[in-house]
């Protein structure tokens, strides 16, 4: 049970990591193309990536702590990492509809 539960913690590791690299990456273009003074979503994409990196943080964490705290840090790992994709959908969604003028 215990190899399932660090299973579950290095996916996230790897998942939250390449999605930072996403979050960079519409930081970036709206730079580029002039968009983030009119638009929060550089500002979005910026908070989704801390989200991200928190669950990095707690999914190594759940990883390498004992039996005691690797479910408190796992959770927190979901948590976050849930948030940072709720975060990330709603920037992408407006980038991709031209919500945000």
């Amino acid at each position: 049970m215990q190899d399932y539960k660090k299973e579950v913690a290095s996916h996230i590791l790897q998942a939250a990591g390449n999605l930072i690299g996403v979050c960079l990456v519409i930081i970036t273009g709206l730079k580029l193309s002039n968009m983030a003074n009119s638009t929060i979503l550089d500002k979005v994409a910026a908070i989704a990536s801390f989200f991200f990196l928190m669950s990095i943080v707690f999914a190594y964490l759940s990883m390498r702590h004992g039996i005691s705290s690797i479910v408190r840090h796992r959770n927190l790992a979901d948590y976050s990492f849930l948030i940072g994709i709720v975060l990330l959908v709603i920037a992408m969604v407006s980038i991709a509809f031209n919500v945000v003028y």
